[in-house]
Parts: structure tokens; sequence; C-alpha cells
């Protein structure tokens, strides 16, 4: 993720101001001092899209409930990270030959 809002960052000077509210709100969408299950039935399956959701519970499986997480709620974040890794370097390197004449 930081690859590609580097990237964004050195065009256009707005992505950092944008990047602190989006992760202040990523913040209060994790289920950190709340559990998952508190969140309402339809609402689930676009909430388990965060990653850090999936890690979080895997944590609580762990310590609380004394349970291994299931391969896929280790798979999954790993997945979404290696893809959000990828589409960031694409786009630094795409980006990185016009970085000296936009400062």
């Amino acid at each position: 993720m930081s690859l590609c809002l580097s990237s964004l960052n050195v065009y256009y000077r707005d992505v950092g101001q944008l990047w602190e509210i989006a992760l202040q709100a990523g913040f209060f969408l994790c289920p950190i001092f709340y559990s998952i299950t508190l969140v309402p039935e339809k609402y689930v399956l676009l909430y388990s899209l965060n990653p850090m959701t999936r890690i979080i519970e895997s944590f609580r499986k762990i310590l609380y409930h004394n349970a291994l997480p299931t391969l896929s709620d280790l798979l999954i974040p790993l997945g979404g990270g290696l893809l959000l890794l990828f589409i960031g370097y694409f786009i630094f390197r795409r980006l990185e030959p016009r970085f000296a004449e936009e400062v």
C-alpha cells in the first residue's frame, strides 16, 4: 500500500491527508474492542473484506478460545497483502521515471 500511496503522493499532495482520514476510519472499523458477532449479519461479508479483521479474529481465537485459526484466516490476508504489493510495485515502477520532474 505504501508503494502506491508514496508514488501518488508525488503527483497529488492531498493523498497524505486523505490517507490519514482513511486510516483513522479503518481503525474504528476493525473489531479490536468489540467482537465481530456484534456486527449486523448483512454487513459481515463486507466487514470481513478488511484484512485486519481476519488477523484480529485469529488472535482472538488463539488467546480467548484456545483454538487455532483456519487456513483461510491466514491465507486471505496474505493473498491480499501480496496483491497490494504487486499493484503498488507496478504503479511505483510506472511513475518512478518522472519523480524528479515533479519535485
